[in-house]
């Protein structure tokens, strides 16, 4: 009895204590306590969310990246301080922390899925964008980010209930939310003093050089995906932000970009001729006739086929997949490499808010009007400002059109339509001004998401043979019945220019593939289109859409030819001998050596596919095309007054 007695006494003693500590001791520690344990464990939850992988692999990478790893935890142990300093409970400070970083995780998860690419820093800069689209897109929760969620909540509640029990054992009020009390001095002495260790310790473990040197992280622009794997989100996005401001090539001087302008070989107009010259960016364009192992029961490339049979044609490597149609058009237009940007940038947005040299404003100097036709908002992606940058006089956007023909459950104004303007702005302009007419038009019918029955079963391009999944077949559907509808689109453009008498050219091509459905390896590969996603020939075949180019006053034709996006005037304006600026025939001279490059993928002499650039003449090319572009776009403009000049002059 006497020992029953004992321990009864030990017991009540330490329920004594544990009172005493939750009455006294407890709210001096257990809120930073339940802030550590939540830093702990978010990170790898950030990880399972961004990349949908298993959870085992999440703490995998915890493991084996225990540097990247701490340096997370500390971010997010910082971020969520200051809002507990800021909102004075610690509940809610990790309800919103975990939030945030779950919703940015799913950011990051839905950009891999639909683009193939991580989220980047200057994706926010097009936000409002990405809105617009994002509304047309199945975006599904995963069972990543519902568990995620869940475990958030129960770990707040679990929070908030000890909390509440403390405040019991005080007999205080209830209440539902109870928070420590903080004076406000010390709130605020906290809040600044944790806003400024979280400024520090960014500043230097993400943006400094030395320290990311000294411990060999590696944050590669052109294998984006693979280091934010390897690094982490968080670490990635975040040393991605110093990216953003481009920097010099190490060889970049005056003597240096005198010596290369002074190189260039300079073509003399050959025909005499100013054509109209019209291009066409079809939205999504691609060739599905190349879809070994899928029949249609119509055929979709009726216009496009005869082109290349009488005509010239190719396929043009570009960055972008499934999006990204302003940096096809920024790479059309100037001749400048995104590979020397940013991965992942908006060049419509973040450098073409001043004047920057175009195929547009040179031809504006021939003496040509400059029209752009777009068939949806004129804001998109910053185009009414891009446009007038780089030399467009007149830009025609969806306000314009007059009650035009929608398809797509009339979502969408159609190609056919939208070409009607094209030439409806060649009239206008001829009856006005009488000058040689010069045209980007932009389209979008074939814009994604591609749903079933967007079209009328009579106007439906139907699979007939497929090993693709048939719950994926409807889609596929709609976004074949729209190829078929761009095909017929050009073939109305092609006829009536056919009857203009003034000479006129036609360059047709798609802006990049699309996924269909998520990034397309279920698609394409069942479709017999790539065998796989990983060697230099199947990367190029997701990234090259087709292109053709006609005329109506030549009998000009060529080989089938692979070149860069950024390498299609020069070629066009080559192959027809057609004034161009001494830019242009760099990117000429350039093409005897390489055709192209767009992310790791480079073009050789033949236009096939490698990993690198192999000759030492192509490598000498391409580091001096990096310095052109920098003294053009960022740096003092040594040749730039030369480079695309109207007539010859001297390098300043």
């Amino acid at each position: 009895m006497k020992g029953r007695k004992n321990v009864k006494e030990i017991w009540c003693k330490c329920l004594d204590a544990g009172k005493n500590t939750l009455k006294t001791k407890w709210p001096k520690g257990f809120n930073i306590v339940m802030l550590i344990v939540f830093s702990i464990f978010m990170p790898i939850l950030i990880e399972w969310v961004a990349n949908g992988y298993s959870i085992v692999w999440a703490f995998g990478w915890a493991f084996y990246q225990p540097l990247q790893y701490f340096n997370t935890i500390s971010f997010v142990f910082l971020c969520t301080l200051v809002v507990y300093f800021l909102i004075n409970n610690a509940g809610i400070s990790i309800l919103i922390g975990g939030l945030a970083f779950s919703f940015f995780g799913a950011l990051n998860y839905y950009k891999l899925f639909y683009r193939g690419e991580p989220l980047f820093p200057w994706d926010f800069i097009s936000f409002r964008e990405a809105a617009e689209i994002s509304s047309s897109i199945n975006m599904k929760l995963t069972q990543q980010m519902t568990i995620t969620v869940l475990l958030l909540v129960a770990f707040v509640a679990i929070c908030i209930t000890l909390n509440r029990l403390h405040f019991r054992i005080k007999g205080e009020k209830k209440v539902l939310v109870p928070r420590i009390r903080i004076r406000r001095k010390w709130r605020l002495i906290g809040f600044a003093a944790s806003a400024l260790i979280l400024c520090l310790f960014t500043l230097t473990r993400f943006f400094s050089t030395s320290y990311i040197e000294k411990h060999h992280v590696v944050i590669s622009q052109w294998r984006q995906q693979y280091y934010y794997t390897v690094n982490g989100l968080v670490p990635s996005f975040l040393m991605n932000i110093q990216y953003s401001i481009v920097k010099a090539p190490a060889d970049y001087n005056k003597e240096n970009v005198e010596n290369i302008v002074n190189s260039i070989v300079a073509s003399q107009p050959e025909s005499g001729v100013k054509p109209n010259i019209i291009l066409v960016q079809d939205e999504s364009y691609s060739d599905a006739s190349k879809w070994k192992d899928v029949t249609f029961n119509q055929n979709i490339t009726t216009t496009i086929d005869r082109i290349r049979k009488n005509s010239v044609s190719g396929t043009l490597l570009t960055p972008s997949f499934s999006g990204g149609t302003s940096v096809s058009e920024f790479e059309v237009l100037t001749g400048f490499n995104e590979s020397f940007l940013p991965s992942g940038c908006t060049p419509y947005q973040q450098y073409c808010n001043q004047t920057l040299p175009s195929y547009a404003s040179f031809l504006k100097g021939q003496g040509y009007a400059t029209i752009a036709v777009h068939s949806y908002g004129r804001t998109f992606w910053n185009r009414e400002v891009a446009y007038k940058s780089l030399g467009f006089d007149t830009f025609y956007a969806e306000d314009n059109f007059d009650n035009p023909e929608r398809v797509r459950d009339e979502n969408r104004i159609s190609d056919l339509e939208t070409v009607k303007k094209t030439i409806w702005a060649y009239e206008k302009n001829k009856k006005e001004t009488g000058k040689p007419f010069f045209n980007l038009t932009v389209t979008m019918q074939n814009h994604q998401a591609y749903n079933a029955n967007e079209y009328p079963d009579d106007k439906l391009v139907k699979v007939t043979n497929s090993k693709i999944d048939p719950s994926l077949i409807g889609s596929v559907q709609t976004y074949v019945t729209g190829l078929r509808d761009a095909d017929e689109a050009l073939k109305y453009l092609k006829d009536y220019f056919k009857k203009v008498k003034e000479p006129t050219i036609i360059v047709y091509y798609g802006d990049h593939l699309v996924g269909i459905d998520g990034n397309g390896d279920n698609i394409y590969i069942p479709a017999g289109y790539i065998s796989d996603t990983t060697s230099p020939e199947s990367k190029k075949l997701m990234h090259s859409p087709p292109f053709v180019i006609w005329d109506n006053y030549t009998k000009i034709k060529a080989k089938p030819v692979s070149l860069s996006m950024y390498q299609l005037i020069p070629y066009m304006t080559n192959l027809y001998g057609l004034s161009k600026p001494l830019y242009f025939d760099y990117l000429t001279q350039q093409s005897y050596y390489y055709k192209g490059d767009a992310l790791d993928i480079y073009l050789d002499a033949d236009g096939n596919a490698t990993s690198e650039l192999t000759t030492k003449a192509a490598q000498k090319y391409y580091k001096n095309y990096s310095i052109l572009q920098y003294d053009i776009m960022f740096g003092k403009g040594y040749g730039e007054r030369q480079l695309f000049a109207q007539k010859a002059v001297p390098a300043s």
